[in-house]
Order: C-alpha cells, then structure tokens, then sequence
C-alpha cells in the first residue's frame, strides 16, 4: 500500500496530479500515409524491374549453330531480335554441344530470352515442330486449339 501511496505522489509532483494522468487520451500511433505507401511500393517495383529486366519470349529461325564454340544465334523473321545461346546460358539449361546439334540452321524455334551485357541470352529454348512431331510420336495430342464442340475432360 505504502508503494501505491509513493507513486500517486511522484505522479502528482510530475503531472499534476494521478487523474489528470488517466482522464489524457493517447496521442494515436504515428502511421505514413497510404498515398505514401503506394508510392513507395510503385518506386522499389520500378528500381527492381530495372535491376532484373523481365524475360522476352523470341520465336524465329535458327540463324547459326556454333557447336564448338556451344552458342547458336536465333533471329526473328523481321531480324530486329537477336538470341545468342551463350556458353554460360546454355550450360546453366541443360543444353551441351549434344544438345545444339540436335537444332539446324533454318528451323524455327520458340525462346526465352533476357537482356544482359548489351545482347539477348536463352534462357529456355524448344523446337516448334520437333515438339509437335514428338507428341505425335509419343501418342500424346497434337499442339492445336480445340473445336468449339468439344468438351473438357
């Protein structure tokens, strides 16, 4: 009892007085603004898109096929985008000098490039029609829309 009597006192002495201490709402949690946090969010999903350009999907012609070197050079029909496999690309996916011959010069491919170093790396790349001609094989559907009466399984 003796402490609550002791610390009614120092409060008196400090704030003038116990109530007055208890009847003063707290002053609410300082919270930014939304309008701030949205453009905070808008400004680091922009500084992260420039530090990690988004991957571009490139179909087009085998150009060159350089199994030494383990790079092959794939552009679109109009040839603005250039795709070059480079060794550090096509390692990292999977594709060896194995993997390169089994593409020839001329067949159309379907990529997934990204920006880096001023040129366009593979990242994933497939054959068109060698796909096709392997799910045929495989007795597995072809790669074609489904007809307006047909139902989903």
């Amino acid at each position: 009892m003796r402490y609550v009597i002791k610390l009614a006192m120092a409060a008196a002495l400090l704030g003038g007085g116990a109530g007055a201490l208890a009847d003063e709402p707290l002053p609410p949690p300082a919270r930014p603004d939304k309008g701030d946090l949205q453009a905070r969010k808008a400004l680091m999903q922009e500084f992260k898109r420039e530090q990690r350009p988004e991957p571009r999907k490139l179909v087009g012609t085998i150009l060159a096929v350089d199994i030494a070197a383990k790079t092959m050079t794939i552009a679109t029909l109009d040839s603005t985008n250039v795709c070059v496999i480079t060794p550090e690309t096509s390692l990292a996916q999977g594709h060896d000098s194995a993997g390169l011959k089994d593409f020839k010069v001329g067949e159309r491919v379907a990529a997934i490039c990204q920006q880096a170093a001023g040129k366009l790396n593979a990242l994933r790349i497939r054959g068109i029609e060698k796909e096709i001609k392997t799910r045929l094989a495989d007795g597995k559907k072809a790669l074609k829309p489904p007809k307006s009466g047909d139902k989903p399984r």
